[in-house]
């Protein structure tokens, strides 16, 4: 990834994005500074403006969201330990459940 003079190599993306994934995954809600200290435990260190890309990058591509609220933090956590497990449903399923809406609407309209 190029932008605003920052160049983020792929090998560099993918070793950082693990490393953020595996600290989220160990801690319900993460502050940068957790991020940072878990980067120095794997001797690596980079500025803040680099670190505030890829914690996008993992937003962007739906690895992070925001976590708990903190008074004056920015939190963030896994994106499916927020979001929970995606539910398929067929189309006769899909249906009925539309029905069951349209009748509730019509339902409360007559009381």
């Amino acid at each position: 990834m190029h932008s605003n003079k920052i160049d983020i190599p792929e090998e560099e993306y993918l070793k950082i994005r693990k490393i953020l994934v595996q600290t989220a995954a160990d801690k319900r809600s993460v502050t940068k500074e957790d991020f940072v200290q878990a980067l120095a435990e794997k001797d690596i260190t980079m500025d803040d403006h680099r670190l505030s890309y890829h914690i996008r990058m993992g937003e962007f591509t739906g690895t992070l969201c925001s976590g708990d609220l903190q008074p004056m933090k920015a939190t963030y956590a896994l994106a499916e330990s927020k979001v929970g497990p995606h539910k398929t449903i067929d189309r006769d399923e899909a249906e009925v459940q539309k029905a069951w809406q349209e009748y509730m609407k019509f339902k409360k309209a007559v009381l």
